[in-house]
Parts: structure tokens; sequence; C-alpha cells
């Protein structure tokens, strides 16, 4: 239970300014609401793609499909879609270590793989080292 002499964060009153007004207008529903934000917290993101990689290390032949055919692959474990139209899965060896580098309004569009960094939407310039 949260404690009532906090007071929420400023991007937490303008979220539920901005929710409530378009319910009020009929634009939009608690409901409908509820079923984006669920959508976002539990079925888009990189938990899929872990899935993805825990699969292929428990399960060899899934392995193969997946580096043989990542997108049909990705399909079985019912990740289809836009995101899945071009996948190149790549296993890293001892001789070759692969680095993937994507712009980011590819490959942070998928369901499958990650949500949009914060930074990415904002004004504000971030540098990350890796």
């Amino acid at each position: 239970m949260s404690d009532p002499s906090v007071l929420p964060s400023d991007a937490a009153l303008k979220i539920r300014a901005i929710q409530s007004l378009l319910a009020e207008k009929g634009f939009l529903s608690q409901e409908v609401t509820d079923t984006i934000v669920d959508y976002f917290e539990t079925k888009v993101g990189p938990r899929n793609g872990a899935q993805v990689v825990a699969r292929a290390w428990r399960d060899p032949a899934f392995k193969a499909r997946l580096l043989e055919n990542g997108r049909e692959a990705v399909n079985e474990l019912g990740f289809s879609g836009f995101e899945a139209a071009t996948l190149h899965v790549l296993e890293n060896t001892d001789s070759v270590h692969n680095v993937v580098v994507c712009t980011l309004a590819l490959c942070y569009r998928g369901r499958c793989w990650a949500l949009p960094p914060i930074w990415f939407k904002s004004t504000i310039p971030i540098v990350h080292v890796w």
C-alpha cells in the first residue's frame, strides 16, 4: 500500500490527467488504457527475446531451427508479425563474436526484443558506453 503522505511524481500526475481527459472525452476508456499498459508490460520487450534464447539453450533441435530460419523458429513461440519479418540469428563461437549494430527505429520496434529506451524519445542527449 502506498504512503498517502507521498505525492505522485509530476509524470504520474500528467499521465493521470491525460487518462482522465481521454476517458472524459470518450476517446479512450480506462479498460482500453489498462489493456494497452498490460500489453507493453507483459507481452512486449526483452523477456520475449530471453524466452527465445532460453528455449535454444534447452532444446538443441529448436536452436538448429533458429539458426536455420529465425523467423519460422520464433513463430513456433507465438512471436510473429512485422518484427519477425526479417530475422537473422547468429551464434557466437570461440573464433567469431558477433556484434549487432542497429537503428533504433527498427530493432526496438518488435514485441520480441525490446522497448525503445526513454532517451530515444527524448530531446535530452544521452551517451551510452558499452
